[in-house]
């Protein structure tokens, strides 16, 4: 959250040099919303999923290490956005 605070001011006060269409700062922006989202609507649908699979079969059920496979997959899908979100904010393609 403070990035995202830090970085809304930092266009705020340098409104001269940086704007919010800018390719990257938008970048930035729908990379935080994404994130939210997929955290909202995925994780948390998957995670009670692993939950009732492990109360019905047990910890080491196949039905629990799908679901964990997933979720990392999902991880790590949002982790290269992020990494990417670093990339364009310390190189500002189009800037």
């Amino acid at each position: 959250m403070l990035t995202l605070l830090s970085g809304i001011a930092l266009v705020v006060v340098e409104s001269d040099v940086w704007s919010f269409s800018m390719g990257f700062v938008l970048f930035g922006i729908a990379t935080i919303v994404i994130s939210g989202a997929v955290d909202a609507l995925y994780f948390r649908k998957q995670t009670a999923a692993i939950e009732v699979a492990i109360e019905e079969g047990g910890p080491e059920s196949p039905e629990v290490h799908a679901g964990l496979l997933r979720v990392a997959r999902a991880n790590a899908i949002v982790i290269l956005l992020y990494v990417a979100t670093v990339w364009a904010m310390v190189f500002k393609p189009g800037a």
